[in-house]
């Protein structure tokens, strides 16, 4: 299988049913809108056949596993709301009862099912990054939140019930009916409120940079969002860095701790890590294409490429260098940093305190033996053509 193909697309996120904990939790909802209204059995009649509309919709048409995953959690409190019904019914005396019983259950049966999803959240690794796994760890997330509201949700309803209780007020009064449509009010805003969440995260994941992961020859194997690279097991984050020389100098600015660089230092600005359908050229070019202002498009060479460690994660460094003819083709007032050109002996001189990074003071040297010797020797090569 091509492992390229598994990391093309983002989570298919379906706001209103298949991705929303809540559309599985459909039949129990309808019953808890129409209790107001019908008797109980009637009600309990109606959410279970829309239950098995529902699940053969899951099985047949839609054939997605992920798709509606608290349906069975429906299944199992419309089971448990029958058994109650059946045995003990002169416990639950009026409609709004009725809805505390079933909110109460839902509750229950929702933290088994979020126990079991807990053991199955997954780090990203460079096997597992991909749209099926993304899209659980976004159910099993939007489940924990819900599982928390329906806990909310229970709590005031019970409060509201023991104040009725304690105030004596008869089941058939006007309260209990009111306190029943609040009920279903509160269950329906809870639902558009997810809704409109899963829309934003689905936004969010559009607008998410995607780096890829590659293994260590460079082959790409995967891909992980920008917001996730601190946990990347299993794979190298390639990066590139590209150093700008002109005359003897390099180019550097004040970096601030980022996923980049993890802590403050001077160091090349030209650093990014390699995106999706990108190539290391690519990126190495776009760096200096963004800052450079002459005519004549200036080209990255590709000096080495050596693996690193940056912070908890295997990096693969891709080292490119460009020379600047004049100083004053680089754009230097970049919001918010500032740089400046740096002569190549005052950064030997400050190598031993911790001005700048640690891998501008591992590549110096490598620097020097190849792009800024060849710099040196071009220049004499150029002044003693002009004495001639």
């Amino acid at each position: 299988m091509d492992s390229k193909k598994t990391y093309h697309h983002i989570p298919n996120i379906r706001p209103w049913v298949g991705s929303n904990p809540l559309s599985g939790l459909f039949p129990t909802m309808i019953m808890l809108t129409i209790l107001p209204l019908v008797s109980v059995w009637l009600a309990l009649i109606i959410a279970v056949s829309l239950w098995v509309v529902l699940l053969v919709l899951r099985k047949v048409a839609w054939a997605k596993p992920d798709y509606m995953p608290t349906l069975l959690t429906s299944g199992v409190v419309l089971l448990l709301v029958g058994l109650i019904y059946y045995f003990i019914p002169w416990l639950i005396p009026s409609s709004f009862y009725s809805q505390i019983v079933i909110l109460t259950i839902s509750a229950i049966v929702t933290h088994f099912l979020k126990m079991r999803l807990d053991g199955k959240e997954e780090r990203p690794t460079s096997q597992k990054i991909d749209e099926k796994v993304l899209h659980r760890r976004l159910l099993i997330n939007e489940h924990r939140n819900q599982s928390a509201h329906i806990d909310l949700f229970v709590v005031l309803s019970l409060f509201a019930a023991g104040l009725l209780s304690l105030l004596n007020i008869s089941p058939d009064h006007l309260a209990h009916r009111i306190c029943s449509w609040i009920i279903v009010a509160f269950t329906w805003m809870f639902y558009l409120i997810e809704v409109l969440n899963l829309y934003w995260i689905r936004k969010k994941l559009l607008d998410e940079e995607w780096v890829s992961l590659v293994d260590r020859q460079g082959n790409a194997v995967g891909r992980v969002s920008r917001s996730e690279v601190n946990q990347v097991q299993g794979a190298q984050l390639p990066m590139v860095r590209l150093v700008a020389i002109c005359k003897d100098m390099i180019y550097l600015e004040h970096r601030l701790c980022c996923d980049l660089c993890h802590y403050e230092c001077v160091d090349t600005p030209f650093i990014d890590w390699v995106k999706e359908s990108e190539n290391p050229q690519m990126v190495a070019q776009r760096l200096i294409d963004e800052r450079f202002c002459g005519l004549k498009r200036s080209c990255p060479r590709h000096l080495i490429t050596y693996q690193n460690k940056h912070g908890n994660n295997s990096c693969l460094v891709n080292l490119y260098a460009v020379s600047v003819e004049e100083p004053d083709l680089l754009i230097t007032h970049c919001n918010p940093a500032e740089g400046k050109w740096w002569p190549v002996q005052q950064i030997c001189e400050l190598l031993e305190g911790n001005t700048f990074s640690r891998l501008l003071c591992n590549e110096l040297p490598y620097l020097e033996q190849t792009i800024l010797l060849a710099e040196r020797i071009r220049e004499r090569k150029q002044e003693f053509g002009c004495g001639d």
